[in-house]
């Protein structure tokens, strides 16, 4: 059984680390791709939300 893939996640804006870590996802979520892999987008997608908290912990997202 697959792992089941999480929402796109929501980067905070305007965030350099984040916007790499969103085209790292885009990369790995397209099934065509050589680099697909659940997993990996699931993991990604788990560092950027926990570098969002960061993030949202030293100024409000917009």
């Amino acid at each position: 059984m697959s792992t089941p893939l999480l929402a796109v996640p929501r980067p905070y804006p305007g965030c350099v680390h984040c916007a790499g870590l969103v085209r790292e996802w885009t990369a790995v979520t397209e099934p065509a791709a050589p680099e697909y892999d659940r997993d990996r987008a699931n993991h990604i997608a788990g560092a950027i939300v926990a570098h969002r908290r960061q993030d949202e912990e030293r100024a409000p997202a917009l």
